[in-house]
């Protein structure tokens, strides 16, 4: 994942994205991580992804090419430090699928908002996104 730049919406202010684009690469896999975020009182929580992905067919010989990308979730009962490779790497079978979100096609920027029922004994989530040979931009995560 890269960090860009992208003209927002009210066409006037620069705003942060994460974009990713492998179809040159055979089976790629990347993720990138929301920061914790406390749970207070809530029971569910709202997950607002405002992206964009490219078609297949835009690209000649594509190694891998999909035009899906999958939101995960992982509930934490205290404060963890942020996701390193390593640690990802052993604890991904506790990370919950939420969607597989897929492109809008009658729109150029897609939009969705997924929900997910909180463990009593949750304190914090994080969210992650896996990247499997889609080319996307994450424009605005809420």
């Amino acid at each position: 994942w890269t960090e860009e730049s992208w003209r927002g919406l009210d066409e006037k202010s620069n705003e942060r994205a994460y974009v990713a684009c492998s179809f040159h690469v055979a089976n790629p896999g990347n993720w990138v991580f929301t920061p914790l975020i406390p749970r207070e009182s809530a029971n569910i929580i709202y997950i607002n992804v405002l992206y964009n992905t490219r078609s297949c067919d835009q690209y000649h010989d594509p190694k891998s090419c999909k035009e899906t990308f999958n939101l995960f979730v992982k509930q934490y009962d205290r404060k963890v430090n942020d996701v390193d490779r390593d640690t990802f790497n052993r604890t991904i079978a506790t990370w919950t699928p939420v969607s597989v979100l897929t492109k809008d096609t009658t729109a150029v920027i897609s939009e969705t908002t997924q929900s997910v029922t909180l463990n009593p004994s949750t304190k914090y989530v994080r969210f992650g996104f896996e990247e499997n040979g889609v080319c996307v931009s994450l424009l605005t995560i809420t």
